[in-house]
């Protein structure tokens, strides 16, 4: 992907080699984690929010190639994918982990009804899965803004 100025003046000129004198703010978002698959009774926890990256670059390039990906949602128990622009990496949400362990990610997933909420893997990106409630509710996954929400007796968590 090349990175062109927008400005009229300048975007007939496919010469320009000086930086942008401008900032540039970027806004990363990764894939969220899904949520668990349940079988029975037991409560399953909320995918985590894919990591989120707010940006300002002090200058960009013309005609300069940038690596650009955009992370796409997990399945079912699965953790989402990392979004990128240049060196700059949001991590992908984690995913409801079936009573084998928590999962982590940009912002981690919620408890399953036996297994504790999942961690942020880079705390300036998300918040922590919220924790379950007594074998039968899953706690909610956690999001850019807050902590997943803990279940109780007669709801699960909410997201983050």
């Amino acid at each position: 992907m090349s990175i062109r100025a927008a400005s009229a003046s300048l975007v007939s000129r496919s010469d320009l080699r000086q930086p942008i004198d401008r900032k540039v703010r970027l806004l990363v978002v990764a894939g969220g984690g899904g949520g668990q698959t349940v079988t029975g009774t037991a409560g399953g926890g909320g995918g985590g929010a894919g990591g989120l990256l707010d940006v300002t670059l002090q200058a960009i390039a013309p005609g300069t190639n940038y690596t650009v990906s955009v992370g796409g949602g997990g399945a079912a128990n699965a953790r989402g994918t990392n979004s990128r622009f240049a060196e700059i990496i949001a991590i992908g949400g984690g995913g409801g982990q079936a009573n084998l362990g928590p999962g982590v990610g940009g912002s981690g997933a919620g408890g399953s009804s036996t297994v504790g909420g999942g961690t942020s893997v880079a705390s300036q990106q998300g918040n922590n899965g919220g924790g379950p409630q007594g074998g039968v509710r899953g706690g909610g996954g956690g999001g850019a803004a807050a902590v997943g929400g803990a279940a109780t007796t007669t709801n699960a968590g909410a997201g983050g």
